[in-house]
C-alpha cells in the first residue's frame, strides 16, 4: 500500500504512539521520584532525513550513468528501546519509518560517447523524487566504562537494515537527436506518469566507539562513531516507460556513521532530547542483470529490427554501483520503565 493511504497510516501511527507515552511519562513521573539509571528506557522521536542516494552504471572505469536520488527531506517517526545494565553492559533496539510523499528531485545523466574519446555528458532529465517507502531497524548492544565521574566511554556491535524506494514522476529530458554533447540550451521534452520505479535494501554489520558525559544533573551529552566494511546492498530498478528491470546486488561497501545526541531530564522519569547523525555508504559495486517485461524492439545501426521476447536478460559484469549518503534531525521524548 502506498501513496495517501500510507502517509495517512503513517501519521495516525506516530501520532498514536507519541500520544500514548506522553501519557505513559505523566503516569512514571507521579508514580516514582527515583533518576535515569539501570533499566529499561523507551523512546519516541520524529523528525526529518535528507540526502541523496545514487545509482550508477560503469563500463569498465567509466562511468556510463548516474541516477541521483534526492531527499530534501522526508519526515520520520520511530520508537527505540534501551537496556541498561549496573554492570555498565547495554542494548537497544531501534525501528523508524519515513512517511511517503514528493521529496525532492531525481535528476538521471549520461555519458555515452565515451567509446570515442568524449567523456562529456550525453544525456539529462530531472524528474519529481517520491518516497515511497523508508524503513530503518537497528539492533545494537555494548559495554560501557566510567573513564571518571560522569563519563563513560564504551564499544559496541549493531546490526542495522534499510530500505528505501523512490518513484521517478513527470519532469523532462533534454538529448541532442544527432548523438552530440548535451547542453542546458537544449529543448526539454516534456514526461508525465511514472518513469522509473527504484529501490535500495541495506544490510549493515558494524562496529562503533561510544562515549557520554553528564555535565549537570539533568544534561547529559552522547556521541557515537560507527564504521563497516561489509555493508551489502541490493537494488531494483523498474523502468515502467521502457519495460525494463535492472537488478543489482553489491557486496564490501564501507559506512561511516557519526552521531551527536543530547538529552534533558524533564522529571524524575523522563527527558527529551536531540539528535543529530550523518550517514555515508560508498564501495559498492557489483554485476547488473537487466531483464525484459514484455517483448522489446530495437532498431539496429543498417536499419534493421531486433525483437527480444518478454523475460530475456543480460547480465554485465561489474557493471553497477550503488550509493547513499544522508542526515537526520529527530526530536525526542523517553520515558524510563
Amino acid at each position: 500500500m502506498t501513496g495517501f493511504n500510507v502517509r495517512r497510516l503513517a501519521v495516525r501511527v506516530g501520532i498514536f504512539a507519541f500520544v500514548r507515552l506522553c501519557l505513559v511519562a505523566g503516569v512514571a513521573a507521579a508514580a516514582s521520584p527515583e533518576a535515569d539509571g539501570p533499566g529499561f528506557t523507551m523512546t519516541t522521536f520524529g523528525g526529518i532525513e535528507s540526502g541523496t542516494a545514487k545509482e550508477l552504471v560503469y563500463d569498465g572505469s567509466v562511468t556510463e550513468s548516474e541516477l541521483d536520488w534526492n531527499f530534501s527531506p522526508f519526515y520520520l517517526y520511530g520508537l527505540r528501546l534501551d537496556y541498561e545494565a549496573r554492570s555498565g553492559f547495554f542494548a537497544s533496539l531501534c525501528l523508524s519509518s519515513g512517511i511517503p510523499g514528493k521529496t525532492g528531485t531525481m535528476t538521471d545523466s549520461d555519458w555515452l560517447n565515451y567509446e570515442h574519446g568524449d567523456y562529456n555528458k550525453t544525456d539529462y532529465s530531472v524528474s519529481d523524487c517520491v518516497t515511497e517507502q523508508a524503513l530503518f531497524a537497528e539492533a545494537s548492544a555494548g559495554w560501557m566504562w566510567e573513564l571518571q565521574r560522569h563519563f563513560d566511554v564504551g564499544l559496541y556491535v549493531s546490526f542495522q537494515y534499510v530500505d528505501l524506494e523512490w518513484a521517478a514522476r513527470d519532469g523532462y529530458y533534454q538529448y541532442a537527436s544527432d548523438g552530440s554533447d548535451w547542453s542546458s540550451s537544449l529543448a526539454e521534452e516534456r514526461l508525465y506518469g511514472l518513469g522509473i520505479l527504484y529501490r535500495q535494501s541495506y544490510v549493515i554489520p558494524k562496529i562503533g566507539l561510544r562515549a557520554s558525559c553528564r555535565p549537570s544533573a539533568r544534561l547529559s551529552i552522547e556521541g557515537s562513531i560507527s564504521f563497516s566494511p561489509a555493508v551489502s546492498c541490493t537494488d531494483e530498478d523498474d523502468h515502467a516507460n521502457r519495460s525494463i528491470t535492472f537488478t543489482d546486488s553489491f557486496r564490501g561497501g564501507t559506512l561511516f556513521e557519526p552521531e551527536l545526541a543530547a538529552n534533558y531530564v524533564v522529571s524524575p522519569r523522563s527527558a527529551i532530547g536531540l539528535r543529530i547523525s550523518y550517514r555515508n555508504i560508498r564501495g559498492l559495486r557489483g554485476d547488473e542483470k537487466l531483464t525484459l517485461t514484455q517483448d522489446y524492439t530495437v532498431t539496429n545501426s543498417d536499419g534493421s529490427t531486433s525483437t527480444y521476447p518478454a523475460g530475456y536478460s543480460e547480465t554485465y559484469s561489474d557493471g553497477a554501483g550503488a550509493a547513499l549518503e544522508s542526515f537526520e534531525l529527530s526530536l525526542s521524548l523517553s520515558i524510563h520503565l
